[in-house]
């Protein structure tokens, strides 16, 4: 039994190694080569910039972790996608932390870091989205300023506070979820959690300070967003939202839970303890979405922080129903655990195959690019058009890739810049061609040299 349990706490952080580890090493997409451009340090000053200008998000220390990425692999993609990897494992070993550190077992403190870890949903944006990793470094601070909350450290619950704060917008709400969190474990005979009054008066001047500094660095507020970021009620845009975001969260843990209990023939109790691990997987879970679920943009990574939430409730019961199995159950249990990450392996890969096709097909264009106007004399205009075909059949296309990074893309890879234009052709649109020193086309996957006008 000790051999068989072992094995299942190991075999689903080998089941994301196995998955990531292939897939995670491709390239970059989109938001990342600006990422890496902007972050670049080569004096004190631009260190200080990190923090003090912005260019409309406020996260300097995802920044931070660019800026170390750059100097330890320059535009080598694998490290950047290694250093993803890292961070969410680090989330899950911070999960597996506080379910430990709120009473759940050994065992129970595993499946509720690896529900999150192994989600279908929202996780693989992160690791293999080089820009992902600010909602992985997100659930890292906020998970183990939860965790030194609930273990009474209130200077490490300070500064890993202000570290979420400085990773993503989604933290704003973290002081008012562990207040919260507060008054539940305190509720439960809890005396150990740092105090509420404590807690209330250093995480509100850390708000302050903070808001304070994305002020100074001209960072977007929710009135001078993009009308996409702005905050506001509209019904069908959120209960779309709530729909969608529920499904992300909810739907690999509550079928992993219905499965444990099927498994091993027990429904779980509603008693304290079960209610004291609902309200605060349920005060997470609002607290993680409350601000994002009413920002008409919608995205996958909007669902990393609020999962845990979930994925706590789903461990708590996953923990009653075994502890009530019979030991031939707990057998069986183990093994269907085993298969399962077996069985799911290649079911992770395949779901993980579209973003690395768009980001293999990243690095192929901007190497095809890079050749075709490498005699160019920098700030030359550039004109590349894109394939239609593609964009219509979602196919890898450069709109998806790029975005408008391109320029970014190139600077990165040549240390150059170049003013690049991605359009559609000529034939496929009335727009007017843009005059341009060169033009360049997508054609069956590659960028190729056009005629002059290029038609």
């Amino acid at each position: 039994m000790k051999t068989s349990s072992a094995a299942v706490y190991v075999a689903p952080f080998a089941l994301f190694l196995v998955v990531y580890l292939l897939l995670a090493r491709h390239g970059f997409m989109i938001d990342d080569y600006a990422w890496v451009v902007q972050s670049r340090v080569r004096s004190i000053a631009d260190l200080a910039a990190l923090f003090t200008h912005t260019n409309g998000f406020y996260r300097p220390l995802v920044a931070l972790t660019f800026t170390v990425n750059e100097w330890l692999f320059g535009h080598w993609a694998f490290g950047y996608g290694m250093t993803n990897v890292a961070l969410a494992l680090g989330c899950a070993a911070a999960i597996a932390a506080l379910g430990r550190a709120l009473g759940l077992s050994k065992g129970a403190a595993i499946v509720f870091s690896s529900l999150w870890l192994l989600n279908l949903q929202g996780i693989r944006t992160a690791v293999l989205w080089v820009s992902g990793r600010s909602a992985l470094v997100l659930v890292l601070c906020a998970t183990m300023s939860a965790l030194s909350v609930v273990r009474g450290r209130r200077v490490a619950s300070f500064v890993w506070l202000a570290a979420a704060l400085l990773s993503k917008e989604e933290a704003l709400l973290l002081p008012a979820v562990l207040l919260a969190w507060i008054f539940v474990l305190r509720r439960d005979d809890r005396e150990d959690t740092v105090s509420s009054s404590t807690w209330t008066a250093g995480s509100v001047a850390i708000a302050v300070v903070y808001l304070l500094a994305r002020y100074g660095a001209h960072a977007m507020t929710f009135a001078s967003a993009p009308p996409y970021y702005q905050l506001g009620f509209v019904p069908h845009v959120v209960w779309r939202h709530a729909y969608l975001y529920a499904d992300q969260i909810a739907t690999f843990s509550i079928l992993v839970t219905l499965s444990a209990c099927l498994l091993f023939g027990a429904w779980p109790r509603v008693d304290r303890r079960t209610m004291t691990f609902a309200a605060l997987g349920a005060l997470w879970v609002v607290g993680g979405y409350g601000l994002t679920l009413f920002v008409p943009a919608r995205s996958d990574l909007y669902s990393c922080l609020p999962s845990v939430g979930v994925c706590l409730v789903a461990a708590v019961v996953c923990e009653e129903v075994w502890q009530r199995a019979a030991p031939r159950r707990r057998s069986l249990a183990l093994t269907a655990s085993l298969a399962a990450c077996v069985a799911l392996s290649p079911v992770y890969y395949v779901r993980t195959l579209t973003r690395s096709h768009v980001i293999e097909f990243g690095s192929s264009a901007i190497a095809d690019i890079s050749a075709a106007v490498a005699a160019l004399p920098e700030g030359t205009t550039v004109v590349v058009f894109d394939d239609q075909r593609a964009r219509s059949n979602n196919r890898p296309n450069l709109e998806d890739a790029f975005g408008s990074m391109l320029n970014e893309a190139y600077e990165m890879t040549t240390d150059r810049r170049l003013q690049f234009e991605i359009a559609l052709p000529p034939d496929e649109t009335s727009d007017p061609v843009t005059p341009a020193a060169m033009y360049l086309r997508l054609v069956d996957g590659r960028v190729r040299g056009s005629t002059i006008d290029g038609r």
